[in-house]
């Protein structure tokens, strides 16, 4: 990967100047999620346009089939968008206006040497990309050119809509939208159904089934229930400097009577499924005593247990996690 040239960031600086100075978030709301495709077709970008609430003003372009789960997933409700743990889940490219002390050194020294001056309160763009698990980073230049062509797309969508072409579109989740694809060398504008999205691949079975038995023979059996969670940090890690820091990922398991913690493992970036699954059992092993059950607030968390309680005789619920969501808050305290 590479950095942008100097006429890719004035190319998007200008995109994004006149998407600003054409105000969608007055013509649109974050309902309306227009299409646009990579221009060698490997993966669709779903564009949000930010500041109908009046409080942060941009564009945020959510990539591919992760990104449309991730809009379909907040426009029904289906997750909380103001929990943080989906903000770490998050896939986008963006542009967002900002204050000058939201933006970081390289932002800077990019606008200083392009020549480019702002002033003012919430005036300084702001380009980022955003991938789960890790913090915000600066664009490549596949995703700079990507997201410049996101923004006149919308510029151009914009330009039509006083002349009742999109009249009704807006909607909770809609049918189609407008789409536009590159196809033997020419872009094509052309209204699209939204696109089922799959599901995620099932979790995988556990593969060390040795392990298991190793830690039932192990391990005593006892009476207490657990409750178990696997969530974000929000303290950015980066292992070498350059490197985009990483949030990491804590296994907790917490006895729901007095609140004691009973084991914790802390995982690096963007552990899979077998990794996660991994953790859970090393959490396991090392308390020493299985538990008779474990609670778990989330589906995504008991589809990873799902495949080892069976093994060790545990019973295992999704349910409410008060003494968990306490050591969390307290943890969160201190970070």
């Amino acid at each position: 990967m590479s950095e942008p040239t100097a006429q890719q960031w004035l190319d998007l600086y200008g995109a994004f100047k006149d998407f600003c100075q054409a105000t969608p978030w007055e013509w649109v709301d974050d309902t309306y999620v227009p299409v646009i495709e990579d221009p060698a077709g490997q993966y669709r970008g779903y564009c949000v346009v930010l500041g109908g609430g009046g409080m942060q003003y941009g564009l945020a372009v959510f990539m591919g089939e992760e990104g449309l789960a991730a809009i379909l997933a907040l426009m029904t409700g289906s997750v909380d968008s103001e929990s943080a743990d989906s903000l770490y889940e998050l896939n986008t490219v963006s542009a967002m206006l900002a204050d000058r002390k939201d933006l970081e050194n390289q932002d800077r020294a990019t606008i200083r040497e392009l020549g480019l001056k702002y002033r003012g309160r919430g005036s300084w763009p702001l380009f980022r990309r955003t991938v789960p698990g890790y913090l915000p980073w600066f664009l490549e230049a596949d995703e700079a050119v990507f997201l410049t062509m996101a923004l006149r797309y919308v510029i151009d969508l914009v330009e039509k809509i006083p002349s009742g072409e999109f009249a009704g579109y807006s909607a909770s989740v809609p049918d189609l939208a407008p789409t536009r694809v590159f196809r033997n060398g020419e872009w094509l504008d052309q209204w699209e159904p939204i696109p089922t999205v799959q599901p995620r691949a099932s979790v995988p079975d556990y593969p060390d089934l040795g392990r298991l038995q190793r830690l039932i023979q192990g391990a005593s059996k006892g009476q207490l229930a657990w409750e178990l969670g696997i969530f974000y940090i929000n303290r950015p890690t980066q292992e070498r400097r350059g490197e985009r820091p990483y949030f990491p990922e804590l296994t907790l398991a917490v006895e729901p009577n007095n609140g004691l913690v009973l084991a914790v493992e802390v995982n690096g970036p963007a552990p899979s499924a077998v990794e996660r699954q991994d953790t859970i059992v090393r959490v396991l092993e090392k308390f020493g005593m299985l538990p008779a059950e474990i609670i778990v607030d989330s589906v995504n968390v008991a589809n990873l247990l799902e495949t080892i309680t069976p093994h060790l005789g545990i019973k295992l619920s999704v349910g409410a996690t008060p003494a968990l969501d306490a050591a969390k808050e307290e943890m969160f305290l201190f970070t």
